[in-house]
């Protein structure tokens, strides 16, 4: 889980909070099954509305280790601040992705978070790849923009 808070000191003592939160079962079983069924977006607002101090970065990498041996169609993908710039860098539409990775509200960013699932996975149809493959490109291309 520290692996979501990057080189910054503060992601244990976070991690430690998430955990004595009396409702942290619950909610990854609740999650759990809206992931079962399909319901990523309600699952990654589940996430950021119940668990404290867990943002929509690292609830998608949730998702996504959680759903990765799923027979679906549509998996869930990470979605965080690196893919953001990654995406304004190749002058794509900004149809809501800040409100995904900067946004503090759960409604807004799963919208956001459907708009984006949408296009990976439509574009991975077109080009005959996995939509992980290019969400990992993104990722790839805007640690370089940051570096």
């Amino acid at each position: 889980m520290i692996w979501g808070y990057g080189k910054v000191g503060s992601g244990p003592w976070r991690v430690a909070q998430m955990l004595e939160s009396s409702h942290f079962g619950k909610t990854l079983c609740q999650v759990s099954e809206e992931c079962f069924y399909g319901l990523f977006l309600k699952a990654c607002e589940t996430l950021t509305r119940n668990i404290d101090r867990l943002g929509p970065a690292f609830a998608t990498k949730y998702l996504y280790f959680l759903c990765r041996n799923f027979k679906a169609p549509v998996k869930p993908l990470i979605f965080d601040s690196v893919v953001v710039r990654s995406m304004r860098s190749f002058n794509w539409p900004a149809w809501s992705v800040d409100y995904m990775a900067y946004g503090n509200i759960p409604r807004r960013q799963s919208q956001a978070y459907g708009q984006y699932l949408i296009l990976m996975h439509n574009w991975a149809e077109t080009i005959h790849c996995r939509a992980d493959q290019i969400e990992y490109y993104l990722w790839e291309h805007g640690t370089g923009i940051i570096r």
